[in-house]
């Protein structure tokens, strides 16, 4: 266990769940960055464009490569300089850590949040920054971050630990008022039953303003072109 999580267990416990939830930065650049491990044929793309009625978006099947080359920018444009990244669900804190220690040449910035830190303690003390929060009320200005990471975290389990389905939505708000508008967005959706149904993480993406790639692998890819609260 690496030193900066042995201080987060020390400070807020230990449990499995905290443990497994502990992922190192070349994790996510393996499994949040698939731009040339897919072609762009695999990719499902959420518009406004495609609304069928006010409640449901169908995918377009095909991306052109062009297009997603300029959107996605890949791992070089993720990481540019001045990137401020807030990873959702950072859990034990090591991609955080990495990020920090890697790229603090390049005048980027990365914050943790996650719920295990405790609410009434945020660890404001330690070498790089984690903050406790919740995803539907965090603890940040609007406009706050122009990269977001949500690996196994949001959505992915956003319905299992919000209380109502009016909580869930509004999560997705809360997302979007900390960004900034061009922000980039990867993560991971978690399996879903339709891609028509209106709970569909990628809808209520695209219902706040965000575009959203979807790539096999439960993979997305989302640019906030304009706010829509």
């Amino acid at each position: 266990m690496k030193e900066i999580s042995e201080k987060i267990y020390k400070r807020f416990g230990y449990s499995p769940e905290f443990s497994f939830y502990n992922r190192d930065l070349e994790d996510y650049i393996l499994n949040l960055f698939p731009d040339d491990k897919y072609l762009a044929e695999t990719v499902r793309l959420y518009t406004p464009s495609s609304t069928q009625s006010s409640h449901k978006y169908v995918p377009h099947d095909v991306v052109e490569a062009g297009e997603l080359g300029k959107i996605s920018r890949g791992e070089t444009g993720f990481f540019s300089d001045g990137s401020i990244i807030l990873d959702i669900g950072s859990g034990g804190g090591n991609a955080v850590r990495d990020i920090n220690k890697k790229y603090h040449h390049d005048n980027i910035r990365c914050i943790g949040v996650d719920i295990r830190y405790t609410i009434q303690s945020p660890l404001y003390n330690l070498p790089f920054k984690f903050v406790a929060g919740e995803w539907g009320k965090m603890p940040f200005h609007d406009n706050s971050f122009n990269r977001l990471l949500t690996y196994e975290s949001f959505p992915r389990y956003a319905l299992s630990r919000t209380t109502s389905k009016e909580d869930y939505i509004s999560t997705f708000k809360e997302i979007t008022r900390i960004a900034q508008p061009e922000t980039i967005w990867r993560g991971t959706l978690g399996k879903w039953s339709t891609d028509v149904d209106e709970l569909h993480p990628a809808i209520q993406m695209v219902k706040n303003g965000w575009t959203v790639y979807e790539y096999p692998d439960e993979i997305f890819i989302a640019t906030l072109d304009e706010k829509n609260l």
